[in-house]
This record gives C-alpha cells, sequence and structure tokens, in this order.
C-alpha cells in the first residue's frame, strides 16, 4: 500500500473539524489513523501551524545531478594522477624491454596493460613474457 502524505492545509483542516464533530468521526471520514491525528493535535497545540509541515527531506535533483558530476570528475583527476606517476616511473629509469616489464608488473593491478605497453612504446608483448 502507498504511503499518503498530508499537506499542511489538510491537516489544519482535519483539526479544525475535529472541534466541531467528534475526532473519531474525523479519523474516519479521512481514512487517518488516530494515532496520527492524536499526534498532528499535540504538535498543533505545543508550536503551532508550522508544526504541521511535512517533515521529509525534500530532494533537489540539480544537487543530485553535481554531485555524480563531482564523482565523475573525480575519477577522472585520479586516473590522469596515477598516469602521471607511472610516466614519471618511467622518465627515472633507463628503460630496457626488462625494466619496462618490471614496471608493468609493478602497476598490474592499477592500470590496464595495454595503456602501459601504449605508454611505454612496445607494441606487443608474448603473454608468456609475464
Amino acid at each position: 500500500m502507498k504511503k499518503r502524505k498530508f499537506s499542511q492545509e489538510q491537516k489544519l483542516k482535519m483539526l479544525k473539524e475535529s472541534g466541531v464533530s467528534n475526532a473519531i468521526e474525523v479519523c474516519r471520514k479521512y481514512s487517518v489513523a488516530p494515532s496520527f491525528f492524536n499526534k498532528w493535535k499535540k504538535q498543533f497545540d505545543a508550536s503551532g501551524v508550522d508544526s504541521l509541515k511535512a517533515q521529509y527531506k525534500t530532494v533537489d535533483l540539480e544537487l543530485t545531478r553535481l554531485e555524480q558530476e563531482n564523482e565523475r570528475l573525480k575519477l577522472i583527476v585520479a586516473k590522469q594522477a596515477l598516469e602521471i606517476e607511472v610516466k614519471s616511473e618511467l622518465l627515472k629509469k633507463s628503460c630496457s624491454k626488462q625494466e619496462k616489464l618490471a614496471v608493468i608488473k609493478q602497476f598490474e593491478g592499477t592500470i590496464n596493460t595495454r595503456t602501459l605497453l601504449k605508454w611505454m612504446g612496445i607494441a606487443t608483448v608474448e603473454p608468456s613474457t609475464f
């Protein structure tokens, strides 16, 4: 069953009707549980009309879109930082084929092997050399 949400005006209307007629009759008329009705009445008596506002959190679609974009950009920056780190490691070493293979093994889990080979200028490597 879908959960119903009553607006501030609807809640106020029910509370005013309960002043004229019986609260149980009002609950039956609007199909509201008496516990909800009593909760709204206590809130209204304690804090007035403002306490009857909906207390659920509204979702800002623009904010969620910006958060997703931010996550995507963070991933891009992380990949670029890793690429810079690998390339700087390669520049530090005099690169024989065996040393290049050692660098590939060092970054094996973090970067695609084909990408590493492309950066190093190695066209193809036999799978048995790994």
